[in-house]
This record gives C-alpha cells, sequence and structure tokens, in this order.
C-alpha cells in the first residue's frame, strides 16, 4: 500500500480508505481529471517529436518495402481494398525539414489515412495532461506528456488528424474504393516469410489469402477463388508439387507460380512439367519480379486490372 501512495503521490493523486466493521475495507484511489495514461507510439517529422496512441494505429511499414501509387497528382496506399490518401506529417504542419522513411496507417474508428513520418523511436506509455498555454486552442493536439528522455511530447488526436489529411488530399480520393482487386492464393508454411509476402502483396493493392500447406491450400480453394496461386515447395503434409498435382487432379487450372528456396534448372523443369506457369527464388523476390512473371503470362499488373 505504501508503494501505491506514493504513485498517487507523484501524480497529484489521493488515497481514500472507508472502513466498517464486519464489512471490510474500500479503498478509492483518485487522480487528477486532466491526467491520462496513453499507450502510444512516438514517432519523429521534420526534427520534431510527436505521438499517436497505440490504439489507433493499424500498420506501419518502410516507405522502400511498398508500392505508393499516384492518381490525380495524389499518393495513395491500397490497404484492405481502401486506396488510403499518402501525406507528408511534417508537411501538414508546415515543416519543410523532412527524410521520410516509414509510413503509419491509423484510424479514427471509422475510416483510416496514412502519414508519412522520418523515424518510428519507441512504443510508450505516456501520462497525457492538457496542453500549456503555448498549445492550447490547437484541436488535433489531445495534450502534452513527458517522455521518458525528458522531451515534452505533443499527442496528436487521431480523429483531428484524420480530418486534416482529409481536407489536404480532398473527399473524394480519400473514400475511393480498390475495384476488382486481383486475388493471390498464398502457399507458405514458414510464419515469417509468410507474413512478409503476404505484406508486399496486399500493400501493393492484391487480395490475399494465405494456406500453411498444400492440404490447406486444397481447403482453402473450396471457398476463395484466387486469379493466381504464389506456392513454396517445401512444406510439411502436402508440399507444392503434391499440391498442384492435386489441384490439377480435381480440375483446377487457376494459373500457379512457385516460390521457392530451391534453385536450379531441375526444380524448375519440373514445375514446368506438373503445369506451373513459372518459378521464382525467394532470394531475388520482390513485388517487381512477380509482375514480371505475371506480365510474361500475360497478366496485366494489379494497378491496371
Amino acid at each position: 500500500m505504501d508503494v501505491v501512495y506514493q504513485s498517487l503521490q507523484r501524480l497529484k493523486g489521493s488515497l481514500g480508505v472507508d472502513s466498517k466493521k464486519d464489512k471490510g475495507t474500500t479503498f478509492t484511489l483518485s487522480f487528477p481529471s486532466t491526467l491520462s495514461l496513453v499507450d502510444s507510439l512516438i514517432l519523429e517529422t521534420g526534427g520534431n517529436l510527436f505521438a499517436l496512441p497505440i490504439v489507433n494505429i493499424d500498420r506501419i511499414y518502410k516507405k522502400e518495402k511498398v508500392k505508393l501509387l499516384s492518381k490525380n497528382q495524389k499518393v495513395y496506399l491500397f490497404f484492405e481494398n481502401n486506396a488510403l490518401p499518402v501525406l507528408s506529417l511534417a508537411k501538414l504542419f508546415n515543416n519543410e525539414r523532412e527524410n521520410p522513411h516509414f509510413l503509419v496507417v491509423f484510424n479514427n474508428t471509422f475510416e483510416r489515412a496514412v502519414v508519412l513520418v522520418d523515424r518510428v523511436i519507441c512504443k510508450e506509455p505516456l501520462l497525457l495532461k492538457e496542453t500549456g498555454e503555448f498549445l492550447r486552442g490547437c484541436d488535433h493536439i489531445l495534450g502534452e506528456a513527458l517522455a521518458k528522455g525528458g522531451q515534452v511530447v505533443p499527442v496528436l488526436d487521431p480523429g483531428k488528424l484524420l480530418e486534416m489529411v482529409k481536407d489536404a488530399v480532398g473527399e473524394s480520393v480519400f473514400e475511393e474504393k480498390v475495384q476488382e482487386k486481383r486475388k493471390i492464393l498464398l502457399l507458405e508454411d514458414s510464419d515469417l516469410t509468410r507474413a512478409v509476402v503476404e505484406d508486399t502483396l496486399i500493400s501493393a493493392g492484391y487480395l490475399v489469402e494465405t494456406a500453411v500447406d498444400g492440404l490447406d491450400g486444397v481447403e482453402k480453394l473450396k471457398g476463395f477463388k484466387p486469379d493466381i496461386i504464389l506456392s513454396d515447395v517445401d512444406m510439411p503434409r502436402m508440399d507444392g508439387f503434391q499440391f498442384l498435382k492435386a489441384i490439377r487432379t480435381l480440375g483446377d487450372k487457376t494459373p500457379l507460380l512457385f516460390l521457392s528456396s530451391r534453385e536450379g534448372d531441375k526444380e524448375v523443369e519440373k514445375a514446368i512439367q506438373l503445369g506451373a506457369e513459372g518459378y521464382l527464388y525467394k532470394s531475388d523476390f520482390s513485388l517487381e519480379a512477380l509482375q514480371n512473371a505475371l506480365k510474361r503470362m500475360g497478366m496485366d499488373e494489379q494497378e491496371n486490372h
């Protein structure tokens, strides 16, 4: 109880005790209404620190790992069947000193947008308090907090920030839906590889379903009709070659590309003989390599689909 009381004192709170004979004791902890603890992600842009509540962050991407597309002189990112606007956080706050390396997808519960930032510093619980005189009146700031390093960090209001993004890019682009997304079934037993490849495909606008091996892939095909199958070779229970034989026997003619760490002419020849449309090496895999393979198959790239 001493530890609790000392913590309350640091937060300028109070502890109430109400004991009643034969009924027990009630402890009441009171905190100043101007203070709240918010799990936050601290970001840096243009030499300034900002924070966003963790609960409002959907995904973080390295800029070089995703493909940003342009339309009507606006930049956007495909994310879960939506074209989300991408704007620099530094430019939103009229700061031209920027070197963006990360994209942060955030939400206000109902809608999403994306901001470019220079650095993602850390996740940290921040004790939020009302803004001081200098920032008072800034609607886009929930409050101020003191980070572990001693810096005062403004905590951004996700709802107000999202409105600023919408105002900057225009409603029509913001709400545009991605139509007729090309669907890919990805078979990969490695959790890490599957997550990396899936993120790459989703960020480029593909609709992705995953399977952990050939048997799982056969099951997924019962309810998911992909345009392309991207499959590993070495997998438990049913490997990629066995999977290809199985679906062709069932009459499924979906184009299939192998994505494997097995490298060599014999592996490629075997894949083609079994009816695969192509064979990609994991060591060389990139979105560009996949789209080049699709072109060779006579299939357009996703953004032109």
